[in-house]
């Protein structure tokens, strides 16, 4: 639930609290030790009827089974046992520390790093420049495609293909036929984060005037402004129109 904009979250705020009858609502947040409850918008008519299950750490065990089956190999024991202590049994952090480890960094190097930003640009920096350029565009995009990929980067579409080919080998995104997609949300999130707001706003302003509905150009425009231009409150009227 902590990837819904706050649009989506008032309606299921508001739906939620309107339930009768036998219907339930799962759902998933991601939340940091001692944190605060990431989704306490979200309530029921009963309070009482709320049920939360915490995810643990993965064990030793479990955490070998991941990583052999998403890298196609396994690790010896010690080398495992000591990826807990670093990860905290997150299976994310995990992949990540043992993909560092095939490059050839020992884990008894590794040291995970304090926000999720750096993990990624740790993995992005590695990258061709043309690729980290191609991510950017995917991360800001709600669905991204290849030919919208190729068009916010001024590459043609086989030079895409190319080099989604080398972020894909990687493990960093997978496509289906012209629809890419980040292996994990975070990833997205990170390289999002992680570019700078001028970059960012440069990626969106050239996406406003690729996608083809009302309401994706004015967001775009409204991520790309600094200020309230004509043009934009233009974008944001006739996106209000065309919602409604």
């Amino acid at each position: 639930m902590q990837w819904l904009d706050v649009s989506s979250a008032h309606v299921l705020a508001f739906a939620t609290r309107r339930l009768s009858g036998r219907v339930g609502v799962l759902g998933a947040v991601r939340t940091d030790p001692g944190g605060q409850n990431a989704a306490s918008w979200l309530q029921p008519p009963r309070p009482d009827a709320v049920q939360r299950i915490v995810v643990g750490p993965l064990s030793v065990g479990s955490l070998h089974a991941v990583l052999s089956e998403r890298l196609g190999r396994s690790f010896p024991r010690p080398t495992i046992g000591a990826h807990p202590q670093i990860s905290g049994g997150n299976p994310f952090y995990a992949l990540e520390l043992a993909r560092a480890m095939l490059g050839g960094v020992a884990v008894a190097e590794q040291r995970l790093p304090g926000t999720l930003a750096e993990l990624v640009r740790a993995r992005v920096d590695s990258l061709d420049a043309g690729v980290a350029e191609a991510l950017l565009a995917m991360a800001c995009l709600a669905e991204p495609t290849v030919r919208l990929v190729a068009g916010a980067t001024g590459k043609n579409t086989a030079d895409i293909l190319g080099l989604v080919e080398d972020a894909e080998r990687h493990g960093i995104v997978g496509f289906d036929g012209q629809q890419l997609r980040f292996t994990h949300p975070l990833l997205a999130r990170g390289v999002y984060t992680a570019a700078p707001p001028a970059r960012r706003r440069r990626m969106h302003r050239r996406l406003a005037g690729m996608v083809e509905h009302p309401e994706l150009a004015a967001r775009h425009l409204a991520l790309a402004a600094t200020s309230g231009d004509p043009q934009l409150v233009e974008a944001l009227d006739s996106a209000a129109k065309s919602a409604h």
